[in-house]
C-alpha cells in the first residue's frame, strides 16, 4: 500500500488529486473490544491485549476510534494539500523493540 500510494501520488498529482496511506494501531472498537476482552475487562482498560500494546507505545494509552478519525480530518482537509505519497502512523508511537 505504501509504494502504491507513492506510484499513485506521481500519477495523479499533476490533476490535483493527494493520495495517502493511514496505519492505525490497536484502536479500541467495538469489534477489538470484543474479540479481545471481556466487556467489563475492556471498559477498565483491563485486556491483556490492550496492554501488551501499551507497553511497546510511547504514549500510554490505548487508541481510540476518534484518532483515527483526527487523521482522517486532517488529510482530508486543505491544510494537508500539498502532503501526497506519505504514510501517516496513528499508533501512540508503537515500537517494535
Amino acid at each position: 500500500m505504501i509504494g502504491l500510494s507513492r506510484v499513485l501520488s506521481q500519477e495523479v498529482g499533476p490533476d490535483g488529486v493527494t493520495v495517502n496511506v493511514m496505519m492505525p494501531g490497536l484502536i479500541a472498537t467495538e469489534r477489538a473490544l470484543a474479540t479481545f476482552g471481556e466487556d467489563e475487562e475492556m471498559a477498565a482498560g483491563n485486556s491483556a491485549i490492550f496492554e501488551g500494546a501499551i507497553e511497546h507505545q510511547s504514549i500510554k494509552r490505548r487508541g481510540e476510534p476518534e484518532d483515527i478519525a483526527h487523521g482522517i480530518l486532517f488529510l482530508s482537509d486543505e491544510r494537508s494539500s500539498w502532503m501526497t505519497g506519505q504514510t501517516l502512523q496513528i499508533d501512540g508511537g508503537w515500537n517494535f523493540t
